[in-house]
């Protein structure tokens, strides 16, 4: 069901978005991840470290009214999330990693500020995230999430702001993200961490 909301939602938004006038861009970067998994039956919590990841997708802007200086962006992205487990759950060593992906599609408002040759960007929004693969890696052996009956769903929903530049053609914007994965009330899972993108319009505004 929430699968299809998603759906739903890239249907209406992109069908707003081409009866305006848009620019497409391709956008890249790195992440920064950090999740708790908290057991309300047990009140314990498991807690990761942050370790490298990326994303990469496309972009579509569009200015809101008249103004050049505000505008909303909606997006498709692919994105790979890993971090370390403090302490073993599975094969009892701190050397376990946490790996995900995700097809997210982030929507934001910007706000531009004029400065001299380039803007100053603040942005805010929602990324809606659908996990594709999970598991739990350590050395060459793995475990894989089972969804919803590991307690886990599939879909997350996490809320971003931060500052970025934009400068002819490209955006640069570092986020912080925080967000919670809509499981079973027997696990819960909370995403924060950090994320830097690079974004390339093919039309210049």
């Amino acid at each position: 069901m929430k699968k299809k909301v998603l759906l739903f939602l890239v249907a209406v938004l992109t069908a707003s978005y081409a009866h305006a006038q848009v620019r497409i861009g391709v956008s890249g970067g790195l992440n920064y991840a950090n999740k708790l998994f908290y057991i309300p039956a047990a009140s314990t919590s498991m807690g990761t470290q942050m370790k490298p990841g990326f994303q990469a997708g496309v972009v579509l802007e569009n200015n809101i009214g008249q103004s050049d200086n505000v505008s909303s962006q909606v997006g498709l992205s692919f994105v790979s999330q890993e971090c370390k487990f403090r302490e073993g759950i599975i094969y009892g060593s701190a050397d376990e990693t946490l790996s995900m992906t995700y097809i997210r599609m982030p929507i934001r408002s910007l706000y531009k500020i004029d400065m001299s040759g380039m803007k100053l960007l603040l942005q805010v929004g929602v990324d809606l995230g659908l996990a594709v693969t999970g598991k739990i890696k350590h050395e060459n052996r793995e475990e894989k999430i089972k969804f919803s009956s590991n307690g886990i769903s599939r879909f997350e929903t996490i809320f971003g702001l931060g500052p970025g530049l934009q400068f002819g053609n490209f955006q640069a914007a570092l986020e912080y993200n925080i967000g919670y994965n809509s499981g079973s009330s027997d696990i819960m899972m909370f995403n924060n961490g950090f994320a830097f993108n690079l974004t390339y319009f093919f039309f210049n505004k």
